[in-house]
């Protein structure tokens, strides 16, 4: 039969001294100082019985668990956090010793949450690093924002508290590189239907690229069953005035462009045509890796996690939001101009 574990009041009967102060003793508290007679005493007693702190239980009253939430949407045809964001994110709070879990939320669920309510208590974690393009996670008193709870967002624009790539800035480069390439038929297509605000951002800077450069700007942008993707790509391929270059907002859409321009034409990715998209990793098993622009992901997770640590350190003050900037172009599907006539 298991021995029963002992407890503080198994302590206070074998040393004569109180509850309260065998507690205080073994949490170091200065506020109370106690001789070294006393301490040596019940430090003895918790040898002697196998007397252990209920570590959860502290951790409960303190309102402190050295742990941060990742907090995701569950969702099956949703993407998570990028590995390299979440790397970045959990190196930093490694050297700082605090642990991560992930939390995986339904749409209905996350929208019903209430960040100040108990949710943080409940799931015995000190921040949340918000994954999830959502706009509306509620708080008793108000939205995310406006609240000291120290919750930081991953690509979402908004002023403060949030972490994210520059999408305007990538969808500039993007254009600017395939224009000095030579291209001048530039597609920008997007096949999703997110309102995600990087959907306008990449959508406004590629036209006022184009525009600058005196060119007319050639957009697809408007949701299409996936059964649909590779028709609704073969439409833009068939054209005499055929794309030499698509900027795809999504691998979604860029994949239904690489497989019907290899298949039905049996032409060549990149050298009749280049396609570029944004993030993501760059998978090259098969030889022909889809381009897209570097995101530093691992920069936006390790910013993230810096941030939630200032705001909980602070008691939750907001931090002004960080914009992370894309840097080079990977993969292998975008080369120079083929000559149209």
């Amino acid at each position: 039969m298991e021995s029963k574990r002992p407890t503080l009041k198994d302590l206070a009967l074998e040393t004569g001294v109180s509850k309260q102060s065998i507690s205080l003793i073994l949490n170091g508290s200065r506020k109370y100082p106690y001789s070294e007679e006393t301490t040596r005493k019940v430090f003895e007693a918790t040898k002697r019985l196998g007397y252990k702190a209920n570590r959860a239980a502290q951790s409960v009253r303190k309102g402190c668990f050295n742990t941060i939430g990742l907090l995701l949407k569950n969702d099956e045809f949703w993407i998570d956090l990028p590995k390299p964001v979440i790397k970045g994110v959990e190196d930093v709070f490694r050297k700082e010793n605090y642990n991560t879990v992930h939390i995986k939320l339904k749409a209905e669920s996350f929208n019903k949450i209430g960040v100040e309510s108990g949710f943080m208590s409940e799931n015995m974690i000190d921040g949340l690093i918000i994954g999830y393009e959502n706009d509306s996670l509620a708080t008793p008193c108000g939205t995310i924002e406006d609240s000291r709870a120290p919750i930081i967002w991953v690509n979402r624009k908004v002023d403060y508290n949030s972490v994210r790539p520059d999408d305007e800035s990538a969808a500039r480069k993007i254009t600017e590189i395939l224009l000095d390439l030579g291209h001048r038929r530039i597609l920008y297509a997007n096949y999703s239907h997110t309102d995600h605000y990087s959907s306008t951002d990449r959508l406004l800077s590629y036209e006022k690229t184009m525009i600058k450069a005196g060119l007319t700007p050639w957009t697809f942008c408007g949701y299409v069953p996936r059964e649909k993707r590779i028709e609704k790509s073969r439409e833009f391929l068939d054209r005499a005035d055929r794309p030499t270059a698509i900027i795809a907002y999504g691998g979604t859409t860029a994949l239904p462009f690489m497989l019907s321009f290899t298949d039905l034409y049996g032409l060549k990715i990149p050298e009749q045509l280049s396609i570029v998209s944004f993030g993501g990793p760059v998978d090259d098993s098969t030889g022909l890796a889809l381009s897209t622009i570097e995101y530093n992901e691992e920069t936006i997770g390790r910013e993230s996690a810096k941030m939630l640590l200032r705001r909980i350190l602070s008691g939750g003050a907001p931090e002004p939001s960080i914009v992370v900037t894309p840097s080079k172009i990977l993969g292998n599907t975008c080369a120079q101009a083929p000559v149209v006539t």
